[in-house]
């Protein structure tokens, strides 16, 4: 797959040129700093799939797919107290949806224009994670989840690509008070679709104009308490496409709209989580549509939410239960196929901070969050199940 690399690049660079060009330094000094404190870190995850029937993360129906790996480098650099240059490195294996060539998955500058016990302000310019939710920013670190796979009802992992990272700029900051920490992000940015991902928008549908995203803006609330024992927090995040068609085109040119809330939850103590979140989003998509029948009518109102429990019952010993759901015709709810369920257990083990080993089962009731590109829609079995073993290595 070809994945829009270049332009992140040249935005990354341009970014650090232009925090570069501004400091009063000379050139000699900048490049002595550059990567006076510097840090890396990498990590590498590799599955095994097994389901009932469908296929996730390549042909797993009834076999055992080996196509669900992740592999990153993250490197940093400080070459000022107040200036940090970071990027990572991935390459994302997941059946036909990412064939693990290397791309630049982030890349920014950090610039922090305060930064003391009660307060952060910053500014992050370049390729920035989009602040959704609690897990999207470090989705890909099997370390940083509760479970193999996240709530795809949320985080769903056929548009990863569309909601990981976008270009632009982000402001963000926090204010400590008492035992309340309070952050805020804002951003400011355009999302990359490429040919690959569109089908995963329009449900298998075939796009044969050309689509452009505007630069759309995105926030996020949240409110930490007690150090991590309650966690609230809500996210902004539009999405828009502007599709033109081509002659002979089927569809309509017009500009595709997608708009959702997300509010989170979380409770901490030192044994166990309880952990919710939900999502609202509405979507405009019948502007493309030219005399198709109802049954391939796409603008809707939907919503979805999880509610998961952790268990920490020995060092190193987690387990989890979730409840997920996806209503994509909430004002709709008859539509067959509009909702999907998934119920799912787990249970991990990490010996050490370098090693984690996970494995669990879901019973799902539906199909809406499949890849178009790994199943054909006449395949499709409402009833199945999946078996998920992952291993997991940090550095």
């Amino acid at each position: 797959m070809q994945y829009p690399t270049i332009r992140s690049i040249k935005t990354f660079v341009a970014g650090v040129l232009c925090f570069g060009l501004a400091l009063p330094v000379k050139a000699d000094q900048i490049i002595s700093n550059l990567f006076n404190d510097w840090y890396w870190h990498a990590f590498i995850s590799q599955g095994l799939v097994h389901t009932s029937d469908n296929n996730f993360a390549g042909e797993s129906d009834d076999s055992l797919s080996t196509e669900f790996r992740d592999m990153g480098l993250i490197i940093g650099g400080r070459p000022f107290e107040n200036i940090q240059v970071v990027g990572q490195i991935l390459s994302r294996t997941m059946g036909e949806m990412d064939d693990g060539d290397l791309r630049l998955d982030y890349g920014f500058v950090n610039y922090m224009f305060l930064s003391n016990w009660e307060q952060t302000l910053g500014v992050k310019v370049g390729r920035v994670r989009s602040p959704l939710g609690f897990y999207n920013e470090t989705r890909d670190a099997a370390h940083t989840r509760t479970s193999i796979i996240l709530p795809q009802s949320i985080y769903t992992d056929r548009l990863r690509n569309l909601s990981f990272a976008r270009d632009g700029i982000q402001l963000f900051g926090s204010y400590q008070y008492g035992a309340s920490l309070l952050s805020w992000d804002l951003v400011y940015a355009e999302v990359e679709i490429t040919e690959e991902d569109l089908p995963e928008v329009v449900n298998g549908q075939d796009l044969q104009g050309k689509v452009d995203t505007p630069f759309r803006p995105m926030a996020r609330l949240i409110w930490d308490w007690d150090a991590g024992r309650v966690r609230l927090g809500v996210t902004y995040h539009p999405l828009e496409y502007e599709y033109t068609t081509v002659a002979q085109d089927p569809y309509n040119s017009g500009v595709v709209e997608f708009d959702s809330w997300t509010f989170s939850a979380e409770y901490n103590t030192a044994s166990w989580s309880l952990i919710s979140e939900y999502t609202f989003a509405k979507n405009n998509l019948n502007v493309l549509l030219k005399n198709l029948p109802v049954s391939m009518s796409f603008d809707s109102k939907s919503h979805s939410y999880y509610v998961q429990g952790v268990y920490r019952f020995a060092p190193g010993w987690d387990g989890f239960v979730r409840y997920d759901e996806l209503r994509t015709r909430y004002d709709e709810p008859l539509i067959p196929g509009s909702t999907v369920t998934d119920i799912s257990v787990g249970l991990g083990w990490q010996p050490n901070q370098h090693w984690l080993r996970r494995a669990e089962w879901h019973l799902v009731d539906g199909t809406t969050w499949l890849s178009v590109r790994d199943n054909r829609e006449s395949d499709l079995e409402k009833n199945w199940q999946m078996v998920l073993f992952q291993v997991s290595y940090r550095l």
